[in-house]
C-alpha cells in the first residue's frame, strides 16, 4: 500500500514537470512564432507572417501583439477592413498602446471613416501631444468632412508647434479656397514658395488655379516649373498639356498626354483629351484608338461614343459608326443629328430601310442645326467627368481632384517599423 502511494505521489510529480516544460516551451514558441511574423514583415511578405500571427492569436487570444502585427500585415496589402477589426482586438485587450489608434486611425481613412479617424487621432494626441503626424492626418479629415474651421485650426497649431514644416501652408492654403478665399489661399502657396521654392505641388497649386481661370500662359510657367522639380508626375503633364492646348500648342500638347500616359498607361482623361485633339490634328484613326480605349473603361461613357462615330463616319467605317450613332440614340431619343447622321451611314452601307426611317424621323421634326459638327474648331472649355451634354462633346475632360484626397499618399504613419 506504502509502496502504491509513493508510486502515484511520483507520477503526480512528473506530470507537474511535464505540465510545467509543456507551458514554458510554449511560451518560448509563441515568442519564437511571433519573431518570425516579424521578419516576415520586414521582408514584405504579409502572407506568410499572416499565418504566423494567426498561430499566434490562436495560443494567445488576449495577447494584442498577435492582432497588431496581423493588422499591420493586412494593412500592407490593403485589406483595410480586416486591418481595422484586428486592431479593435487588439485594443480591446491593451486599450494603452498608442500605435494601435495611428494604425486604426490610417485604416478608417482609406474606408471613408474619417470621423472614426479623427477620434483615433485625438486620443492619440492626448497621450502624445507633439505628434506632428497625428495633427497632419486629423486635419486632412476634417477636410475631407468639410469642417474648414476645425482643419485650419490643427493646421495652425503645426505652425505654430512646426515653423518648418512647410506642407501645413499647402493644406491651409487648399481650405482657403475651399472657404471661396482665394486672396488668402494665393498668398500662402507664395509664402510657401519662399520658403521653398523647389515645392513642385505649390508651383502645381498655383499652375492649376491659372488654368482654371484661362491664364494659360501663366498655367504652362507653373506647371512647368513644377515639372522640372518632379519629373515623374502624371498630373503635371496633363494639367500642362490642357494649358498647351489653350495656347493652340497642339505638338507640345500631345507630347505631354503621351508622357501622361507612358507614366499613367490607365489614365481615363490623358486618353479622352489627346483622342480630341489628336481628331483636332486630323490624326483621325490615332484619335479612334484613344476613344476606343476611353469606351472600353467606361462603355456608358456618350460622349467618347458621339466622337468615335463622328471619326468612324469621317473615315468611312460607316457599319461601326452607325452602331454607335444607334448607341447615342438608345439613351438620346431626340437626337437629331444623330438619325440624320445614322441614316447616311446605312445609305453608305445599303441599308436603304433604315435610312428612311432615320430621315423620316428627321422630316418630320424641325433640325436642330446647332448639333450638326461640320467642323472641328479648337475649343478650349473643360468640362467636369460626370458632364454629358452632348454639345460639349468637344470640351476636355477636367482632371478632378477633391479637396484632401489628393494629399491621402502623404497621409504619416503609412510605414511603421
Amino acid at each position: 500500500m506504502k509502496y502504491l502511494y509513493l508510486r502515484m505521489k511520483f507520477v503526480i510529480i512528473l506530470l507537474c514537470l511535464f505540465s510545467y516544460v509543456v507551458k514554458t516551451f510554449s511560451q518560448i514558441n509563441v515568442e519564437n512564432v511571433l519573431i518570425m511574423g516579424r521578419r516576415a514583415i520586414g521582408v514584405d511578405d504579409y502572407v506568410t507572417a499572416i499565418y504566423h500571427f494567426n498561430q499566434v492569436i490562436n495560443a494567445r487570444p488576449h495577447d494584442y501583439r498577435g492582432y497588431y502585427y496581423r493588422a499591420y500585415a493586412k494593412f500592407s496589402l490593403e485589406d483595410y477592413q480586416g486591418a481595422e477589426t484586428d486592431c479593435n482586438n487588439a485594443i480591446q485587450n491593451n486599450p494603452y498602446i498608442t500605435e494601435l489608434y495611428q494604425l486604426r486611425g490610417l485604416c478608417r481613412i482609406h474606408l471613408d471613416n474619417y470621423q472614426g479617424a479623427i477620434e483615433d487621432y485625438t486620443s492619440v494626441i492626448k497621450d502624445f501631444p507633439n505628434d506632428q503626424g497625428s495633427y497632419y492626418n486629423r486635419a486632412l479629415c476634417k477636410l475631407e468632412m468639410k469642417q474648414f474651421d476645425a482643419a485650419e485650426n490643427d493646421m495652425d497649431l503645426i505652425l505654430e508647434k512646426w515653423k518648418s514644416f512647410h506642407k501645413a501652408y499647402l493644406i491651409k492654403a487648399q481650405i482657403k479656397f475651399e472657404k471661396k478665399d482665394t486672396i488668402s489661399g494665393l498668398k500662402l502657396i507664395d509664402t510657401l514658395l519662399i520658403l521653398d521654392p523647389k515645392e513642385h505641388k505649390a508651383w502645381a497649386f498655383k499652375g492649376r488655379y491659372a488654368l482654371s481661370q484661362n491664364n494659360y500662359l501663366l498655367a504652362d510657367s507653373c506647371l512647368s516649373t513644377a515639372i522640372s522639380h518632379n519629373a515623374n508626375d502624371s498630373e503635371l503633364y496633363l494639367s500642362r498639356a490642357q494649358a498647351k492646348h489653350g495656347l493652340n500648342q497642339f505638338g507640345n500638347a500631345l507630347d505631354d498626354y503621351n508622357k501622361a500616359i507612358e507614366l499613367v498607361p490607365q489614365s481615363f482623361v490623358a486618353h479622352y483629351n489627346r483622342g480630341l485633339l489628336r481628331a483636332l490634328v486630323g490624326d483621325d484613326n490615332r484619335a479612334i484608338e484613344d476613344f476606343n480605349f476611353v469606351i472600353g473603361v467606361d462603355p456608358d461613357n456618350t460622349l467618347a461614343i458621339y466622337n468615335r462615330a463622328l471619326l468612324r463616319e469621317k473615315t468611312g467605317d460607316y457599319k461601326g459608326a452607325e452602331n454607335d450613332y444607334s448607341t447615342l440614340l438608345s439613351s438620346y431619343p431626340d437626337f437629331l443629328y444623330g438619325y440624320m447622321a445614322r441614316g447616311k451611314c446605312r445609305r453608305k452601307i445599303g441599308d436603304i430601310k433604315g435610312a428612311l426611317e432615320d430621315e423620316t424621323k428627321v422630316a418630320k421634326t424641325q433640325l436642330d442645326l446647332s448639333y450638326n459638327p461640320q467642323k472641328r474648331k479648337p475649343i478650349k472649355k473643360i468640362r467636369r467627368s460626370d458632364d454629358l451634354l452632348l454639345e460639349h462633346y468637344q470640351h476636355l475632360v477636367e482632371n478632378e481632384e477633391d479637396s484632401s484626397r489628393k494629399y491621402i499618399n502623404e497621409l504619416f504613419g503609412k510605414v511603421q517599423n
